[in-house]
């Protein structure tokens, strides 16, 4: 594969000779090997894709030192490979590999070739080889590829990370990696991760190590690559001795699931106001631009019945992005909601911490925790997960603290907008920055802007 010029030309006729020698000899035995047929159909000195891959009769060996690539990006449930592929797929790359009975976020049904190729090509690297694929982002943080990065954790060393952002391909909207994996060593891998980058050429990146066992402890297995050393801490420490949200709520659920066809923009006979995503603003929930038909015979995903007859519901959106992704509201009407929000109703004993709820998940300290843990801060939109929700970290407060949180929240959901909203946004997060019991230091890291001083945010008690 080295050779070129003359000696290149010559060895193609010789190949050339040698496939039709094999393919002749296959017909006149009854054209049955299909070995044979493969190789008779390979052609290694053109740029032609081929329908199988053999790294022996290839390349003369069973591994390789480097195996590099930008595999496709591709759900299997947008294309129809039919279910012999799937079949395969499951059986040949998915039986084998698990996750232990405390994870939260197994789900099915959603392979991405761009998986499926990560979990073959790290079976091709030898001892000490190096597999580095330029691949979605998403792999480090969605739901459906924890069992993926699980396996990693376990059985590889992840060597680096580079993340690309978007705009690395022409077309192509998704933000992309390069991830670096190995085989797993003797001693506690530590992984290489460069972000903002500008230039790699020109080594314009922020560059930093994350020991490799800070994932496996992470929910869902995710590779919070954003947080520094001292962020980490920082996480960790508004983690520590709280409740998760899930453990305050009889449910978290996305919206109903429908046909286009059933979403109508004037109310007809059987429509209900239908909430979505995009009606949805930081405290308040404005009136639904669109309506659904219910007849729960067509509807794909209706959700329980108790759940549009809650007198108060918080509804999120549940696609978002960036550095403040959660933006909560709380309906009042039993309003319906769609897929494009996440609903939470609260159990008996906190019916009447609502506001209070609503104002932690809109706060900027949850955002940050969020953003930085789950999401990597991702410019592009993400799954706002049930799965990362319900590990939020909730400092529950007393009951005779409930009407300051309540007052706001009116305040805040009448001013969307305004001058007046930023005030009272500004003074709700200070007063969350005390109940989290953070260091002014600690707030500047969330907040840079923070207005106050380090000696009037010391000062500074809740009333």
């Amino acid at each position: 594969m080295q050779a070129y010029g003359e000696e290149k030309t010559q060895l193609k006729k010789d190949f050339d000779d040698i496939q039709t020698k094999i393919f002749k000899q296959d017909i006149a035995g009854g054209g049955h090997n299909k070995l044979a047929l493969q190789l008779a159909s390979w052609k290694p000195f053109s740029n032609e894709s081929n329908t199988w891959f053999d790294p022996y009769w290839m390349y003369g060996v069973d591994k390789f030192d480097i195996v590099i690539g930008n595999p496709p990006y591709v759900f299997t449930r947008d294309v129809d490979f039919g279910p012999d592929f799937k079949d395969y797929v499951n059986r040949e790359y998915f039986s084998s590999i698990s996750l232990p009975n405390r994870s939260r976020a197994r789900q099915s049904g959603k392979i991405n070739l761009f998986a499926v190729f990560l979990l073959k090509g790290k079976r091709l690297i030898t001892n000490k080889g190096s597999l580095i694929y330029i691949i979605p982002n998403n792999i480090l943080r969605g739901t459906v590829y924890d069992v993926i990065r699980y396996e990693l954790l376990m059985n590889n060393d992840i060597k680096s990370i580079v993340d690309l952002g978007a705009g690395v391909f022409s077309k192509v909207t998704a933000s992309t990696i390069l991830l670096q994996i190995g085989n797993k060593s003797d001693v506690s891998p530590k992984t290489n991760v460069l972000t903002d980058v500008i230039s790699l050429a020109e080594t314009k990146y922020k560059q930093k190590e994350i020991q490799q066992d800070i994932f496996i402890e992470n929910t869902s297995y995710t590779f919070n690559i954003m947080l520094n050393a001292v962020q980490l801490q920082l996480s960790n420490k508004i983690k520590r001795g709280k409740k998760e949200l899930g453990s305050f709520c009889v449910d978290i659920i996305e919206g109903i699931v429908a046909h286009k066809y059933l979403i109508l923009s004037n109310k007809g006979d059987n429509c209900f106001d239908l909430i979505e995503g995009k009606d949805i603003k930081r405290f308040a929930i404005r009136d639904s631009s669109n309506f659904i038909v219910w007849n729960k015979d067509e509807i794909h995903r209706t959700r329980p019945d108790y759940l549009w007859k809650e007198s108060k519901k918080i509804v999120m959106q549940r696609i978002s992005g960036g550095t403040m992704p959660l933006v909560a509201g709380i309906d009042k009407e039993k309003r319906k909601a769609f897929a494009s929000t996440n609903s939470i109703v609260l159990v008996d004993d906190y019916k009447n911490y609502y506001e209070f709820f609503t104002c932690l998940l809109n706060s900027k300290i949850l955002n940050w925790y969020y953003a930085n843990n789950f999401s990597n801060n991702s410019n592009l939109t993400v799954n706002i997960s049930k799965t990362f929700l319900e590990t939020l970290p909730i400092k529950i407060i007393k009951e005779s603290k409930l009407q300051l949180f309540k007052d706001l929240h009116h305040k805040l959901e009448d001013t969307y907008g305004t001058p007046s909203f930023e005030q009272n946004y500004a003074l709700l997060n200070k007063i969350i920055y005390k109940i989290y019991e953070l260091t002014f230091k600690e707030v500047k890291i969330i907040d840079p802007e923070f207005k106050l001083t380090e000696k009037e945010y010391d000062n500074y008690q809740i009333n």
